[in-house]
């Protein structure tokens, strides 16, 4: 929301009646504002002063990665296809730590994705990637190309499934189909 929009959005609370006697309100009607980092904070107050509640900003972004790896787990994307959605998510996160079941809690070192518990299913994300530019690989080498690349799809399946269990254990609300 740019900030012109929070003086219109405040207007026509305080013409409609819907201000419930907020000072903020009121105060942002008169005096639009010109940024977000002079406005957020007043906003915010009323918002509380009308009992608006923010939503959860994790719940979203937990719900996406949900589907991707459910779809990944059930092959309705190809894994490739499934990660690269998720490093988007990823890359939009506002640094909230999650970890993985893997990882053991004192594990103080930072791995790409790691808030969100991917840091396993970039380890064969990043081989997929390397294989389809040609780079060096680094597992399976005994295999034949193709049959490297498989073996990446599959473990790269098998940490989705880790990770969704664990996602749909720890936040049961937002598991709405039933992969394994």
């Amino acid at each position: 929301m740019l900030p012109e929009e929070i003086g219109i959005l405040a207007s026509k609370w305080l013409e409609q009646g819907e201000d419930k006697d907020s000072p903020e309100i009121a105060a942002i009607a008169l005096d639009p504002p010109n940024s977000l980092s002079a406005v957020g904070p007043a906003f915010e107050a009323a918002l509380a002063e009308m009992s608006v509640d923010l939503p959860n900003l994790d719940q979203p972004v937990l719900v996406a990665l949900e589907l991707y790896l459910r779809a990944i787990i059930e092959s309705s994307v190809p894994p490739m296809a499934g990660m690269a959605a998720i490093d988007e998510l990823y890359r939009d996160r506002d640094g909230t730590t999650r970890c993985h079941p893997n990882r053991a809690s004192d594990d103080s070192q930072t791995y790409l994705g790691d808030e969100l518990g991917l840091e396993y299913l970039y380890t064969w994300y990043r081989e997929l990637q390397d294989a389809e530019d040609g780079s060096t690989l680094f597992y399976y080498n005994e295999l034949p190309r193709e049959q490297q690349i498989a073996k990446f799809e599959e473990e790269l399946v098998s940490e989705a499934k880790v990770l969704h269990r664990y996602l749909c254990a720890t936040h049961p609300e937002i598991c709405t189909g039933t992969a394994s």
